[in-house]
């Protein structure tokens, strides 16, 4: 995928109805996030897929638990879409379904694209174009930092640990440094030490010696976002 990411091929969303069977789903581009969430299906959980953990590998936003794998889930990232297999939360016959879908960098070549501006090491695919990327990491359970890839400093960031059940961790300009979101969760805004008391810069986010977005030789996935005028 060497097409280099611009604002106007970065973001799409799709609606589509379930077969039962493999079905493509297009969008404009090759996205590298995508979170399907069934509209008609009952008890459809949300589920988010990314280029970076590879198609089949699925985690859920609205809960704590590890990643999964599934064989029926989506199945493959195409170059003008995704397919879903038969798994009936993302492809039930007459259900409706919605797909949010981001394109982050680069994800063709089978190489990792390896991030070293940070003290911890970090596999990242960067859209830097539209504010966007994603990021994979193995924690130490030290105070640390880990690039993101972007030029610019990402303003909300979203941490899951993927080996291990644990909440989704949020970072937020407007909440600041000192606090933490969950995504799973309807709670206020959290005075923790989870970002080491420290905003991200233009080539870092940062991390406490904290279990839950650091632990020693846990797997995490971050998607970070930032602002551009007149897209997001």
């Amino acid at each position: 995928d060497t097409t280099t990411p611009t604002v106007e091929n970065s973001f799409d969303v799709v609606t589509y109805t379930g077969t039962g069977t493999n079905q493509s789903v297009d969008t404009d581009f090759k996205p590298d996030l995508v979170w399907i969430k069934g509209r008609t299906q009952a008890g459809s959980n949300p589920v988010i897929y990314d280029s970076i953990r590879g198609a089949g590998e699925y985690i859920l936003p609205n809960t704590t638990g590890a990643e999964g794998t599934i064989t029926t889930g989506l199945t493959s990232f195409n170059s003008t879409g995704f397919t879903v297999g038969s798994e009936v939360g993302h492809n039930n016959s007459g259900s409706n379904y919605v797909a949010w879908c981001w394109k982050a960098g680069d994800h063709d070549d089978n190489l990792p694209q390896i991030n070293t501006e940070g003290s911890i090491d970090s596999v990242v695919s960067v859209n830097d174009a539209a504010g966007f990327s994603i990021v994979k990491y193995t924690g130490n359970l030290t105070a640390s930092t880990v690039g993101h890839g972007f030029s610019s400093t990402p303003e909300l960031i979203i941490v899951k640990r993927t080996d291990s059940t644990s909440n989704w961790f949020v970072y937020s300009l407007p909440t600041g440094n000192t606090k933490y979101l969950n995504l799973d969760s309807t709670g206020a805004a959290t005075t923790f030490n989870v970002w080491n008391n420290t905003s991200p810069t233009s080539n870092v986010f940062s991390l406490a010696a904290q279990g839950d977005v650091n632990a020693s030789g846990g797997d995490y996935i971050a998607y970070c976002f930032t602002s551009i005028a007149g897209y997001q």
